[in-house]
């Protein structure tokens, strides 16, 4: 039987309801506290130990650079909101991200106006890929593919002021290259060719020396910096597919393309760079 006054339901007694008029002392009151702890937080922790939690709470392996043309400006991939919210911590953790990221953007155009509106954080990067490919007109052959034609000529000229902008990066380690270039109208060379290579292995020192010449200035940059002589010759990375329009299937896959290319990047840093 139901209790008297009751319509069948047990009856339940009804908070009361929040009294709003003091919201406001009571927020004040918490604010006041936190700044005080504020003083004690985190950044009152020794460097080291905030660089630990940097590096275990912030820092991504890779990191997408896109361009947003609608807001005709740069962003990236992940969210990095949490670092906002103190401009200590960002100033302190962006460095970190810099510096352990590897930094993924479309083409080379794209890199230097991303590189021109970072400004000195440019000095933190470690590598950097670009993501697609292009090829030079003439260089199109079997095994290639179709890719967008960019003019060498303009390519070349974008790769000069990207050395320079990067030329001061002193952690740099891996510049991944998407070109395929065309030896075509490369008639002369950097250093004479006096063992009297086959055909193939002409085509690989023109290009590599043309890579030379238009990333120079980074590579004098990273010399400079103290970087070993084999640290400076692995920094840029030539698109494979260069190797597979040049050379026969036979030397591709035993990878001597690549080792001819480094071979004569290392004869090309010594003697115009140093050892």
């Amino acid at each position: 039987m139901a209790p008297q006054g009751s319509s069948g339901e047990i009856s339940r007694k009804r908070s009361p309801s929040p009294d709003f008029s003091d919201w406001e002392g009571r927020y004040n009151l918490r604010s006041k506290k936190a700044k005080v702890k504020n003083e004690w937080g985190f950044l009152a922790l020794p460097q080291e130990v905030r660089n630990m939690v940097y590096g275990l709470a912030f820092v991504q392996s890779r990191i997408t650079v896109y361009w947003d043309p609608r807001n005709k400006r740069f962003r990236h991939s992940g969210s990095s909101s949490l670092l906002h919210t103190c401009k200590t911590t960002l100033a302190e953790a962006r460095a970190m991200l810099d510096y352990s990221a590897s930094f993924e953007i479309e083409d080379i155009e794209y890199l230097e106006m991303w590189l021109k509106g970072i400004g000195m954080r440019v000095l933190n990067l470690r590598v950097i890929k670009l993501t697609r490919s292009f090829q030079a007109a003439f260089v199109r052959k079997r095994g290639i593919g179709n890719f967008r034609v960019w003019k060498q000529r303009e390519y070349r000229a974008t790769s000069r002021r990207v050395a320079q902008l990067l030329s001061g990066c002193q952690h740099l380690e891996s510049l991944d290259l998407g070109y395929f270039y065309t030896t075509k109208y490369q008639k002369t060379t950097l250093i004479e060719m006096q063992d009297n290579p086959r055909d193939w292995k002409v085509q690989i020192r023109l290009l590599t020396e043309m890579v030379f010449e238009d990333l120079l200035l980074l590579l004098q940059g990273a010399k400079s910096s103290g970087k070993t002589l084999d640290q400076v010759v692995n920094l840029l990375k030539i698109h494979p597919n260069n190797f597979e329009s040049i050379t026969m299937y036979y030397h591709l896959k035993k990878g001597k393309p690549e080792r001819e290319a480094a071979r004569h990047m290392k004869v090309l840093v010594e003697k115009f760079i140093g050892s």
